[in-house]
């Protein structure tokens, strides 16, 4: 059997989520079981969803969940995700996943405007 088809932690669907894992079945399957998680949870792994936007291309199932959750619960997940994003210094090529991700977060709820600096 594939790791990936077993049931998963968080912090394992987190791990198949970094610049490793190309394959959009894998992590989709992954933005699925991230999608299980409480508030709490995702919050406790802001950091790590931060880093897993990185290597997101365009829309996808992680993207749609991270900003669904942000702007459900702007305190609980929304303020701590972008926080780890505005705190991301890598000025690369997948900076611009975190800018789209904002700009995307601001257009869905202008109330994250007064946490950017």
């Amino acid at each position: 059997k594939y790791l990936w088809s077993l049931s998963l932690k968080p912090i394992e669907a987190l791990i198949l989520l970094g610049y490793r894992c190309p394959y959009r079945a894998v992590r989709a399957y992954c933005a699925h079981i991230l999608a299980q998680q409480t508030d709490d949870v995702l919050a406790f792994y802001a950091i790590h969803l931060s880093e897993a936007l990185r290597y997101e291309e365009g829309l996808s199932p992680l993207t749609d969940l991270i900003l669904t959750r942000c702007v459900q619960s702007p305190a609980a997940v929304g303020y701590p995700v972008l926080h780890m994003i505005l705190g991301d210094s890598d000025l690369t090529h997948r900076h611009m996943q975190h800018c789209r991700f904002i700009e995307a977060l601001l257009s869905a709820n202008p109330i994250f405007a007064d946490h950017i600096s």
